[in-house]
Parts: C-alpha cells; sequence; structure tokens
C-alpha cells in the first residue's frame, strides 16, 4: 500500500497530438493469437530489433503526415518529430499505470523514446491516406511499416514501437528509460520526504521482471533518518510514474 500522496503520472511529450517500459527490448508483448484482417504481432526474440534502420522519404510509399492501415483499425499522425499511432480496439494489455483519460495507441518522438499514449481523443481519421499493407511510411527520422500482421514504426536511433490488435512491443525503452534516471531520483525523492526525513535515495535500477507489463520498470532504494530502508517502484511510459512505495523488507 501506498503511504504516500496519489500516484502522480507523467504523460509523454506530443501534448497537442497527445502522447511508456517491464523487460528488455524484445520481451514483454502479449501473446498475439490469431484475428481476422487485423494487426497480429508475433512476439520476436531480444534483440531482433538491433541494427533498426528507417529507410529514407525518397524510398518511402508514403510522406503525408498521416495515414490509416488498411484495416481501419490503426491511424498515425506526425507533428514534429513525433508519431502518434491510435488503435480503435485498444491496447492490449493496458499498461498498469493509472491514466485519467484512456490508453489510445502508441507514440515515438524521434531520437528520445516510444511510449504509451494517454489521451482523451483518438480514432478521427477519415480523411487520412491508407498505407496498403507491405507499404512504407517516412517522414523526418520516423519510418513505418504496414503488414497483415501489425505496424512497426522507429527512428534512426532504435527506438520504436509494434503495435497490433492483440498486443504490443516498445524498442529501446532500457535505453531511453535510462537517459531519465535523474527525473526519477528526484520524483521519488519528493515521494519520499512525505514519509519522513532521508539520509539517501540510491540511483534508479532497471528490473526486468516486474509489474509495468510491456513498459520499462525500475527500482529505488531509500533510506531514512530512523535508519529504516524501503523500495519505491516506477514505470517508464516517456516519463516516470511512481507505481508503489514505500515498500519496506520484513
Amino acid at each position: 500500500m501506498r503511504m504516500s500522496t496519489p500516484a502522480r503520472l507523467v504523460i509523454p511529450a506530443l501534448v497537442a497530438l497527445l502522447t511508456l517500459t517491464s523487460c528488455p527490448d524484445g520481451g514483454g508483448t502479449a501473446d498475439p493469437g490469431t484475428t481476422r484482417d487485423s494487426e497480429t504481432r508475433s512476439p520476436k526474440a531480444p534483440g531482433s530489433d538491433a541494427g533498426a534502420s528507417p529507410a529514407s522519404e525518397e524510398e518511402a510509399d508514403l510522406t503525408t503526415e498521416s495515414f490509416v492501415m488498411p484495416s481501419g483499425n490503426i491511424g498515425c499522425l506526425y507533428m514534429d518529430g513525433s508519431i502518434r499511432c491510435d488503435i480503435l480496439s485498444g491496447l492490449v494489455p493496458e499498461p498498469p499505470v493509472e491514466c485519467p483519460v484512456d490508453w489510445t495507441g502508441l507514440s515515438l518522438t524521434a531520437g528520445r523514446s516510444a511510449g504509451a499514449t494517454c489521451a482523451g481523443d483518438g480514432g478521427a481519421w477519415d480523411q487520412y491516406p491508407e498505407l496498403d499493407y507491405g507499404q512504407s511510411w517516412s517522414r523526418g527520422d520516423i519510418t513505418c511499416d504496414s503488414e497483415s500482421s501489425g505496424l512497426t514504426c522507429t527512428d534512426t536511433s532504435g527506438n520504436g514501437f509494434e503495435l497490433a490488435r492483440a498486443g504490443w512491443r516498445l524498442m529501446g525503452k532500457a535505453a531511453a528509460a535510462k537517459a531519465a534516471f535523474v527525473e526519477l531520483r528526484e520524483i521519488v525523492r519528493e515521494e519520499a520526504v512525505l514519509t519522513g526525513p532521508t539520509t539517501r535515495v540510491h540511483a534508479p535500477r532497471l528490473r526486468f521482471a516486474g509489474d509495468c507489463g510491456p513498459l520499462q520498470e525500475a527500482v529505488v532504494f531509500v533510506e531514512f533518518a530512523d535508519e529504516t530502508h524501503a523500495l519505491y517502484t516506477a514505470c517508464f511510459t516517456g516519463g516516470w510514474h511512481v507505481t508503489d512505495g514505500p515498500l519496506y523488507g520484513d
């Protein structure tokens, strides 16, 4: 049970269009199963996303600011170096993090990170051009590939995601989460002081078998002035969200 104030949700950048990380890259995807005429992706082996490199805009079939997949279940909009892809059937599984509105899909900011999109709108893409199966879309440093099995979007830094009706996967999430460790440490410091005076907030550590599902999880150890120790857990959604703590050992 949390003993601090209600958990803080850090919603990723992409505020206007709006805009998420548990197992090492290549893990954490739900078992896709099989669906008719839907975006369904099979899990890839760990490390299979290494070396992903988007095609140039000249090689892409589409370079528009938006597109929709043939099934009409996934539509994407690009703006200012970021792409947001919403899925009408919903994210499966939903991120285990509080969202005040809806988890509408996934987003990718070039050179930064991919994550889940917490937003109150989405799905209005009647006028979006269709990206047929087997075709690619590219704009800026982001490329997306449309397949009957699902949509894959990546940037030149190795960040990206796979999105399908029955599952999703993030790429580059561990590196992106580490890059935001300073932010996480400060969030935990603010949370911990509500419990009592602290003497040390340790550096965060990634955890790969926790409760963040396809998101990246981290733990932070805190030492209190009364010589007790506690643990805080957090999920990375493109920004850090503390999910539990203080947790005390026996």
